[in-house]
Order: structure tokens, then C-alpha cells, then sequence
């Protein structure tokens, strides 16, 4: 299971990083008055985006490890124990635990978006992703 999880993470990171090259490239084909050019090539894009999307990918990995174990794995441990308060204090831990990793994502995914809007003068159109899941 925990091979699961890593992969559809890593798919679901790797679908926002192309939603985001797509964004810039065709914002900078825009402002040349230029066709879109494909495919998207990560190289192609300016520096200061290879390092957003890098950092992106470095907290994306650096929270799997965080996790300290598959979230399955914490729903079969609740399902082990005997007592309802520890089945309640270890919920606990991980309802804490996922709002952290939320909080700290949002604020990854608004310092990114500021950077796009005042480094580029971007459209809005990222604000609308709602946020990573």
C-alpha cells in the first residue's frame, strides 16, 4: 500500500507542475504574441520557475517522509488497539498531523502564486486550483 500512495502523490504533484508550465508557457506565448509551443519543456521556462516547481517537488518529498508512515497503515494501527481513548488520541495525531501538511501547503502554493503574479504579471488562473490535495 505505501508504494500505492507514493505513486498517485507523485502523479498528483506531477499533474500540478504541468498545469503550471502550461500557465506560464502560454502566458509567456501570450506576451510574444506567439502560438504555444509543444510539448511544455521545464528547461524552457525561466529560472526563477525551475526553482519554484524544484522547491514544490522537495516539500512535496520531504512531507511523504513526514508522514513517518502510509496513512493506511495508521487506520490499521486504530483498528489493532483496544482502548477507544487511544483509538481517539491516535485520530487525534492524525487529523493534527494532515492540517499541519495542509497549512503548510497552502502557504507553498500562495508564496508560488505571488511569485508568478509579481514576477510575471500572470493571469489569476492559478488562484482557482483550490488548493493541492
Amino acid at each position: 500500500m505505501c508504494n500505492t500512495v507514493k505513486h498517485i502523490k507523485r502523479y498528483r504533484l506531477q499533474g500540478y507542475v504541468n498545469e503550471i508550465l502550461i500557465e506560464v508557457a502560454e502566458s509567456m506565448a501570450r506576451k510574444k504574441g506567439e502560438p504555444l509551443e509543444l510539448p511544455v519543456r521545464r528547461e524552457k521556462m525561466p529560472e526563477w520557475v525551475q526553482r519554484q516547481i524544484e522547491s514544490m517537488e522537495e516539500r512535496a518529498s520531504k512531507e511523504f517522509m513526514e508522514l513517518g508512515m502510509d496513512p493506511v497503515l495508521d487506520f490499521q494501527e486504530i483498528l489493532i488497539m483496544e482502548g477507544h481513548w487511544e483509538r481517539v488520541h491516535k485520530l487525534a495525531e492524525m487529523v493534527e498531523r494532515e492540517r499541519l501538511r495542509l497549512e503548510a501547503k497552502e502557504s507553498l502554493i500562495k508564496a508560488f502564486l505571488k511569485d508568478v503574479e509579481e514576477g510575471n504579471g500572470m493571469p489569476g488562473a492559478l488562484k482557482d486550483t483550490g488548493g493541492f490535495n
